[in-house]
């Protein structure tokens, strides 16, 4: 069992925080639904030249890659993005 700060995960603990990242997972097909023109009014708008383009590629092949490559701001608009999907019928 792994361990945190403390000493020994509580086994419920540990479980509660395993199912919280596979919820996670699971999200992050949601973003499977942005095409190019969706994925560049939501978090390339005002992009010049290239970039968005480039973004995208990255996007296409590495979401993780491209997550970490994001700031905090980018990472909101993804979050709500997720969120919305989720509760539309």
């Amino acid at each position: 069992m792994p361990m945190n700060e403390g000493g020994v995960m509580d086994e419920d603990e540990y479980y509660s925080n395993l199912r919280r990242f596979e919820d996670t997972i699971y999200d992050l097909k949601y973003l499977n639904r942005l095409n190019f023109p969706d994925f560049k009014e939501l978090l390339f708008n005002d992009s010049v030249g290239d970039y968005a383009e480039e973004k995208w590629r990255l996007f296409n092949n590495d979401k993780l890659l491209f997550m970490w490559s994001c700031d905090d701001s980018k990472i909101e608009i993804l979050y709500d993005y997720i969120e919305s999907c989720k509760y539309k019928r």
